[in-house]
């Protein structure tokens, strides 16, 4: 006597296998255990939280180091080893920050 079960096919096994890895991904983001965007959303808020200091002095004299580094990832690149090392790099903070293009005097 010959027994018979389900077969499946290879294909079948694999899409389901891909199915479930994708909704396992999908409810770790939305549950909040895994969040491909939580990096680039914590230095925005470090890097609002820094321009409170520039945009309460209207927006006068040089960022500090403390803005400059979080700036970092946000308007300025991740890997740069002196940030607001140059003039332009200043101005790109204080427009990032929401001050205008020249700082009044």
């Amino acid at each position: 006597m010959k027994r018979k079960g389900v077969s499946l096919p290879i294909d079948m096994l694999v899409i389901l296998a891909i199915a479930v890895i994708i909704l396992i991904a999908v409810v770790a983001v939305f549950m909040g255990v895994w969040n491909p965007f939580a990096n680039n959303q914590q230095l925005r808020v470090n890097f609002n939280n820094a321009c409170q200091v520039l945009v309460n002095t209207g927006c006068s004299g040089d960022p500090s180091p403390a803005l400059c580094t979080a700036a970092k990832g946000v308007v300025l690149e991740a890997d740069d080893v002196e940030p607001c090392g140059d003039a332009a790099e200043k101005q790109k903070v204080r427009v990032g920050c929401g001050c205008p293009l020249t700082a009044p005097k």
